[in-house]
């Protein structure tokens, strides 16, 4: 999945807007692995609890998990940008 279309997620506009997106899953965890590529997206209507996002998680091995709220990052690059940030977990990893 490529950051653009992560970023469409994350933000709700692939939901009609109006309603639909108001009531829409307001939270988010995008899984992502050692390239930085995304492998996964997950909405929640709650903020994740822990639970949820190690049931994500063991669904992709080898990666790892952000979290986040729509609107959090301003455009794709900021999305990016806080993905590459998250990369040093990888050397803390085992593999």
């Amino acid at each position: 999945m490529t950051i653009d279309e992560a970023f469409i997620i994350v933000n709700k506009l692939d939901i009609a807007e109006g309603l639909r997106r108001k009531f829409a899953p307001g939270h988010f965890v995008i899984v992502f692995n050692r390239t930085g590529e995304i492998v996964r997206i997950e909405r929640f209507k709650t903020p994740p609890s822990e639970s949820q996002i190690s049931t994500t998680l063991n669904s992709e091995p080898g990666c790892i998990a952000i979290s986040g709220q729509p609107e959090m990052d301003e455009s794709p690059q900021a999305l990016q940008k806080r993905i590459a940030d998250s990369m040093f977990l990888f050397d803390h990893m085992k593999r």
